[in-house]
């Protein structure tokens, strides 16, 4: 069995991460509209918590106290809502 990740491994895979989504959002950008799928796994790894799965951020304990900004307007719906 592999022993836990430590901090500094963690934030290793913060920045290929960070990395990963910036050279997607360069993709996508350039018109390679299928790229979208790529950045949606990113932010997945960064911020999906499971009951038995932890989100990169939520690992390194920093997720709680990040700002995210909402880009739905009022009176829009969210899918699904």
């Amino acid at each position: 069995m592999r022993a836990l990740q430590d901090k500094d491994d963690l934030v290793v895979h913060l920045r290929e991460q960070l990395q990963f989504l910036e050279a997607s959002a360069y993709s996508y950008d350039a018109g390679f509209e299928a790229e979208a799928k790529r950045l949606a796994v990113g932010l997945r790894i960064l911020l999906h918590d499971a009951p038995k799965a932890h989100s990169l951020l939520s690992a390194l304990g920093i997720k709680q106290s990040l700002k995210f900004h909402d880009v739905i307007g009022p009176g829009v719906e969210e899918p699904g809502v």
